[in-house]
């Protein structure tokens, strides 16, 4: 599994850029010194299955598998991690996300807090449908 942004597809780089740096902004203006960094971008298929089997995913396969996926973690001014799905900051993260285009999981009814993707108006179906006449480019 990958925390780096150069993981991504070259397509989503720029908008999960865009969406660290202006949710940073955002944060540090009502709680300076907290951080947001990335925490998941990019998985292999076994890393996706070990996931589920561990009931952390319900996917069998999903958008960080094709590098169009960011978890984040937000870091408290004393550098703890913040599990709290519904602490203030992930709602930061989120509203930022989606002026971006995204979808955000904290809008799911199964919240997943954390977690923006970059559907392109598709349902993963959609997606997964178009990928087999237009192949991204291959991940590490």
């Amino acid at each position: 599994m990958s925390s780096l942004i150069s993981d991504l597809d070259p397509v989503f780089q720029p908008v999960a850029r865009a969406i660290l740096v202006e949710a940073q902004a955002r944060i540090t203006a009502v709680s300076p010194g907290s951080r947001i960094l990335p925490l998941s971008t990019w998985r292999t298929l076994a890393e996706q299955a070990a996931d589920k089997a561990a009931g952390s995913s319900p996917l069998r396969i999903g958008y960080h598998n094709f590098g169009r996926a960011m978890d984040v973690k937000v870091l408290t001014p004393e550098g703890v991690y913040v599990t709290d799905g519904e602490d203030s900051r992930y709602a930061i993260f989120g509203q930022v996300a989606k002026e971006e285009g995204c979808v955000w999981g904290g809008d799911w009814n199964d919240k997943d807090w954390d977690h923006c993707e970059q559907a392109g108006g598709l349902t993963f179906s959609e997606f997964y449908a178009w990928l087999r006449t237009h192949p991204l480019p291959v991940m590490p």
